[in-house]
């Protein structure tokens, strides 16, 4: 009886134990709630400053803080399409106002900013300075290790918050440009470090920042770039909190032209869209993909591949295989008569030769193009190899354009193809010289993702 009470007092103690625990974690939830709220009560003021290198968790904290966010991705034409630079023309202004934010460099007395096709991360297009900084010292007086502030350039963009009554809670984006760029962020002239770019090779690389104190001006800008070592950085697709959003106005167009606006004011861009899915005949038609909208962007209908129609069993499935709009004994590929048995040769059927290996039906479907072919801006257009009945066109270079001034020098590509890029390239002069091995894949236009 007694070893029994004994094991009794053992379970309450546990139990005690057990709840003492569950308190402690209540505690540490109400804690860090707090903190993710801002409180004001008389003089006091509670806020926090949370960073991010994860796009997920920055997102899912702007939801948890039920902050109202929107995405800027500079897809809209009737606000960007008029800052739209290539490699051969740079088409820049002092500023653009688009859902209630300003954006500049972070240069706005000497500088302009502009998008362009080596900055976009999803879409076609991300922002950029230009120029890329501002920068007054000599190379005898930036040579060292702590350069004084006119030696360094402060490469990147501003945004200010222009809606009256409310603030700015939270901004994340994505950044690609130099190896090794170091990346801050200023809010409200209250400077947050971040870290570097990674080196070439990787995905662009999400930052972001959550205060809940709110702010009304932003800066990102890379620290570490000097006269004689350039570092220069490119943003897309930013998402913003705020406590408000932009007043929104109808335009009094339906909401289904995949233009990146929300013509109806519903909160939701293009959210009136249907995809179109009528292209192509036969089973062309039944095997297309319908067309698609995303940020603005729209991918069009593809009709499916068509099949020879030549032979049994397509000639007797009722079905318009080769897409020409005739079916089994109605098409003449099918009333010539039947195509002799087919031997495999034992080959891969890759050789571009018009015959047709593995009997698959199709000659050469085994056929890759070679794509590697130029170097710099010429591998970046070039002309893949192809194999149309059995006759290869090579792979082609694409044209170089000479690297000897502005734009081309700015533009952070390889454009005479030669393996130099801008200032690293004796083509072009100047101070700023860096290594054209220190630019993402990105800046060369090679379709980074969007891996958000």
């Amino acid at each position: 009886m007694k070893a029994k009470e004994n094991f009794s007092e053992i379970i309450n103690v546990k139990k005690s134990a057990n709840q003492v625990k569950d308190m402690y974690k209540r505690i540490g939830k109400i804690l860090s709630a707090c903190l993710l709220l801002l409180v004001v009560t008389g003089r006091i003021t509670w806020a926090a400053v949370f960073t991010y290198t994860d796009e997920t968790a920055y997102l899912n904290d702007l939801a948890a803080f039920g902050y109202s966010s929107f995405v800027e991705s500079f897809e809209d034409d009737a606000v960007w399409g008029g800052l739209r630079s290539t490699i051969t023309s740079k088409i820049t202004a002092p500023s653009v106002t688009s859902q209630g934010i300003v954006w500049t460099s972070n240069h706005p007395a000497t500088n302009d900013i502009t998008t362009g096709n080596g900055a976009a991360v999803t879409g076609e297009w991300g922002i950029y300075d230009p120029l890329h900084g501002v920068a007054t010292g000599t190379p005898q007086e930036c040579d060292v290790d702590n350069p004084p502030e006119k030696c360094l350039y402060h490469d990147g963009v501003s945004a200010t918050w222009a809606v009256d009554g409310s603030s700015l809670y939270g901004i994340g984006g994505w950044f690609s440009g130099t190896s090794g760029a170091n990346i801050e962020f200023v809010l409200n002239q209250n400077r947050i470090g971040l870290d570097k770019l990674g080196s070439p090779g990787q995905q662009p690389q999400f930052f972001g920042v959550i205060d809940t104190l709110g702010f009304a001006s932003y800066m990102v800008r890379e620290i570490d770039g000097k006269v004689g070592d350039a570092l220069f950085i490119f943003g897309d697709d930013f998402t913003f909190a705020a406590s408000a959003l932009a007043p929104c106005t109808p335009t009094g167009l339906a909401d289904n032209n995949c233009d990146g606006v929300d013509d109806d004011c519903s909160g939701t861009a293009d959210d009136g869209y249907v995809p179109v899915a009528d292209c192509g005949v036969g089973l062309c038609l039944t095997n297309n993909t319908p067309s698609s909208c995303v940020n603005g962007v729209e991918t069009l209908c593809k009709p499916g591949d068509p099949v020879p129609e030549n032979s049994d069993p397509v000639c007797t499935d009722a079905l318009d295989n080769d897409c020409d709009g005739l079916v089994d004994a109605g098409d003449p590929d099918c009333s010539e008569g039947p195509v002799p048995p087919c031997t495999p040769t034992g080959l891969a059927d890759n050789n571009c030769d018009g015959v047709d290996d593995d009997c698959s039906g199709t000659a050469d479907d085994g056929y890759v193009p070679v794509a590697d072919c130029g170097v710099g801006l010429c591998l970046t257009n070039n002309t893949p190899s192809s194999c149309v009945n059995g006759v290869e066109t090579l792979c082609k270079p694409g044209d170089p354009v000479p690297e000897n001034s502005d734009p081309v020098c700015t533009d952070a590509l390889d454009n005479d193809c030669d393996g130099l890029v801008d200032a690293g390239d004796s083509g072009c002069s100047g101070e700023r010289k860096f290594s054209w091995i220190m630019y993402l894949p990105a800046i060369l236009g090679t379709g980074l993702n969007k891996g958000k």
